[in-house]
């Protein structure tokens, strides 16, 4: 019985040790995010959706999910839409 209470007191001292080591910096030291040149780059384009010409004629595309959810219905109406 003092084994298994020794236990639960170490299990439960490193439980906590664990948490307060694993928690988030310091606001002071945490510095802002720089954005790369390259970063910027690969987001800046021009909107131009009217110029787009398609490669082919006609493309097949397959929808598989293994979940039931209303967000896959959703996502599947979309899909019908956009291909009529």
């Amino acid at each position: 019985m003092k084994n298994r209470t020794v236990k639960k007191i170490v299990l439960i001292a490193l439980s906590v040790l664990m948490f307060f080591l694993t928690g988030e910096a310091r606001a002071d030291d945490k510095k802002p995010l720089e954005p790369d040149a390259n970063i910027r780059h690969a987001v800046d384009f021009d909107h131009e959706f009217d110029t787009y010409t398609p490669l082919k004629d006609h493309y097949n595309f397959y929808f598989t999910y293994k979940t039931v959810h209303p967000w896959w219905d959703a996502v599947a109406l979309g899909m019908e839409d956009a291909q009529r």
